[in-house]
């Protein structure tokens, strides 16, 4: 398994056991909603939809989209866009790039 799905693996874990609703959305796309077609025009690449974070996260009246790196890994031109896009946004949006467990945990106590 590569360490990327590892992180998120323990990521969702404490999610699930914190009892905070989240997304991991391109899971939930494939699942739920693929016979829909590409209802949110979203630049479609293999089967991830270019530039989504690997989290949503609904916590306390807000959304925190986090993407996971691990190493030197680095966001996509379009996950750029995206974090460009939201942080544009004054409001309810938070958008987190984590590299490891233990930041994961911090932006969980940040995003309060």
């Amino acid at each position: 398994m590569k360490k990327e799905a590892i992180l998120q693996e323990q990521c969702e874990a404490l999610l699930r056991w914190l009892h905070i609703p989240f997304l991991h959305l391109t899971t939930f796309i494939r699942r739920r909603c693929y016979h829909c077609g590409n209802f949110m025009n979203i630049p479609v690449g293999g089967s991830n939809y270019k530039g989504l974070p690997d989290l949503f996260i609904f916590k306390k009246g807000k959304c925190v989209f986090v993407e996971l790196k691990i190493g030197k890994n680095k966001p996509t031109e379009e996950q750029r866009e995206f974090k460009d896009m939201i942080e544009e946004i004054d409001g309810i949006y938070e958008y987190y790039l984590v590299r490891d467990f233990e930041k994961f945990k911090e932006v969980m106590e940040i995003a309060e």
